[in-house]
C-alpha cells in the first residue's frame, strides 16, 4: 500500500510529485515558448523598420531627390 509521507510540512505522494514535475515542465517550456515569441517579434519590428527605410528611398528616387540624401538614408538602413 502506497501511503503519502509528510515531507517539509507537504504531503508527498507519487500522484502530487507527478503533478508537480509536470507543472514545472509546462511553466519551462510556457517560459521558452514566452521568449521565443519576443525574439520572433523584435525580429518582425527590425525587418518592418528596413522595409519602411526601402520605401522611402524609393520615394525619394522617384520624386528626384538628391542623392546626397539618399545616401545619408542608406547608410541608415545599413547601420539597422
Amino acid at each position: 500500500v502506497n501511503v503519502p509521507a509528510l515531507i517539509d510540512n507537504k504531503l508527498n505522494d507519487d500522484k502530487s510529485s507527478l503533478e508537480s514535475h509536470l507543472v514545472i515542465k509546462s511553466n519551462e517550456r510556457l517560459e521558452i515558448l514566452v521568449e521565443r515569441v519576443k525574439h520572433e517579434i523584435f525580429l518582425f519590428i527590425e525587418n518592418a523598420e528596413k522595409i519602411r527605410v526601402l520605401i522611402e528611398l524609393n520615394v525619394m528616387y522617384s520624386n528626384g531627390i538628391d542623392y546626397e540624401t539618399q545616401c545619408l538614408w542608406k547608410n541608415q538602413l545599413i547601420q539597422m
